[in-house]
């Protein structure tokens, strides 16, 4: 009915924590210690380590596998004000009828500090995260389909993906899409002065789905405002459709592709700097 802990990192002062509950012969329950300061601070990789004390008000008289130590990871440190970009896949949950992917942002305490459900299928978000308080946090995706927003076995519905920026630009975490049902990044805020950017922001265009039926998505995940210009060209060279986007940084554009034949065909982007890129699409009518 009771196990009282003691817990931390090794060197050190320890932490005591008393579980009490009702727990029958090879029972198992999982045993959750509350946020250290001391634990979370800790930067850099060390030897944590928890012991059991006492069962019941008295010592265990199986003392072997009392003690459990496990190497900690560095902490992961984010800035206090960020930028979360999202772009939805095509995966629609059967019972909300809207896509399949939502996030949300705890504090150490498990307070909901900003959330993104509801959300529209092949849609961009823009999010802005201002002034978390130094601390320690969890952001939470989940998705209710088990396959991610960017599955390499589901491309019908196209690929989503997540990214979190610096305020001035410049990638510092850029998730795996793959990743089932759950995904969960702890982090801590602390003063962030001085913090490097990690990746330049790319230039990104995707177009699905690939083979297209009828209607073709180009997503565009660009690094600024700018005018694009898209053509789209048979095998020949020959120009099919062409179309040019006033101030587009990241967001969708439906193109019609049901009256093309099926085969392959290239669609060439022209954006500023005369930078230029070209991807294949495969029309199945």
């Amino acid at each position: 009915t009771s196990v009282v802990f003691i817990y931390g990192l090794i060197g050190n002062t320890s932490l005591t924590y008393t579980w009490t509950g009702s727990l029958n012969f090879l029972d198992e329950t999982k045993v959750v210690f509350p946020p250290s300061t001391s634990i979370y601070t800790n930067n850099v990789s060390a030897t944590f380590q928890a012991s059991v004390v006492s069962v019941n008000g008295v010592s265990d008289q199986n003392s072997f596998n009392n003690m459990y130590t496990s190497q900690t990871p560095t902490v992961a440190i984010f800035p206090s004000s960020f930028v979360l970009k999202m772009y939805t896949n095509n995966a629609t949950d059967p019972i909300t009828n809207r896509n399949e992917s939502k996030y949300r942002l705890l504090d150490q305490n498990g307070n909901v500090v900003w959330k993104r459900d509801s959300l529209l299928n092949y849609t961009f978000y823009y999010d802005t995260i201002n002034n978390l308080a130094p601390g320690c946090y969890k952001m939470i995706i989940d998705d209710s389909g088990c396959d991610g927003y960017k599955f390499w076995a589901n491309t019908a519905v196209g690929n989503g993906n997540i990214r979190y920026e610096y305020l001035t630009g410049g990638i510092y975490w850029n998730p795996n899409g793959d990743f089932g049902c759950q995904m969960i990044k702890n982090f801590m805020v602390v003063n962030t002065t001085g913090l490097a950017k990690n990746v330049a922001i790319q230039n990104e265009i995707e177009i699905y789905p690939n083979p297209a039926n009828g209607t073709a998505h180009i997503k565009f995940d660009l690094s600024k405002n700018q005018n694009v210009t898209y053509r789209v060209m048979d095998v020949s060279g020959k120009l099919i459709q062409q179309k040019t986007i006033s101030n587009m940084m990241g967001g969708f554009e439906k193109v019609d592709v049901s009256k093309l034949n099926n085969g392959i065909y290239f669609v060439s982007f022209e954006l500023e700097n005369n930078v230029m890129m070209t991807k294949k699409l495969v029309i199945q009518n």
